[in-house]
């Protein structure tokens, strides 16, 4: 793994972020609202884990914390979009969602300014600093109940189709990718600062069901 392949792959990510908000403006407005506040908050942690990898000074890099650790709410509320969109459910209001969302981020935001962080510099292919929570534990334990639960719930969903649809499909290899990433730290994989497949998947996933709702 080296530096140019890891920022490439950030840029990439940061493009897909963009191809996604581009989506957005042509979706009903709630669902928008929501999508533009969470890709944005997206993108702004892309532009931190770029600052964290090309900054040598770590005097400041404190004040990135909330924006590190967004990804904690953000694919969670990816997840809620995707599934509001392939259940099609008119009885669901998407204002609810939209509601129990901002609180989310909103609970996020306070609670991240009384974490405790340290920063590290990556112990391989000199890819600059990491910012890790003294006890992930929660937050992963989180994340895996999330993404195993929407392994479960799309099987069932696969289950019931005449033929096999790529946006369930999609929103089993986006769980399954982030339940690997999180998994990958508690066994030494060591390959880059930070797992970025699996919210990568999730920001791909997203895009495409915002262009299914755009046509």
């Amino acid at each position: 793994m080296t530096l140019n392949f890891y920022l490439i792959l950030l840029i990439i990510f940061i493009f897909t972020i963009f191809s996604s908000l581009f989506s957005c403006f042509y979706c009903p407005v709630k669902i928008k609202i929501l999508s533009i506040i969470v890709l944005l908050l997206l993108l702004i942690r892309n532009i931190s884990l770029i600052i964290m990898c090309i900054v040598e000074n770590i005097n400041y890099m404190y004040l990135l914390k909330p924006a590190y650790f967004v990804y904690i709410v953000c694919i969670p509320i990816c997840i809620f979009i995707c599934m509001y969109i392939l259940i099609r459910n008119d009885k669901i209001n998407f204002i609810y969602v939209l509601i129990f969302s901002l609180l989310i981020i909103i609970t996020y935001f306070i609670s991240i300014s009384f974490a405790k962080v340290y920063i590290e510099m990556f112990k391989y292919y000199n890819l600059g600093y990491v910012m890790r929570l003294y006890n992930p534990i929660y937050t992963d334990v989180f994340s895996l109940s999330i993404n195993c639960s929407v392994i479960v719930f799309t099987i069932g969903i696969i289950s019931r189709l005449k033929k096999v649809e790529i946006g369930p499909v999609l929103l089993i290899i986006s769980a399954v990718a982030s339940v690997l990433s999180i998994l990958a730290s508690y066994i030494n994989i060591n390959i880059m600062p930070q797992y970025l497949f699996g919210e990568l998947f999730w920001v791909i996933t997203l895009n495409y069901f915002l262009h299914k709702v755009e046509k």
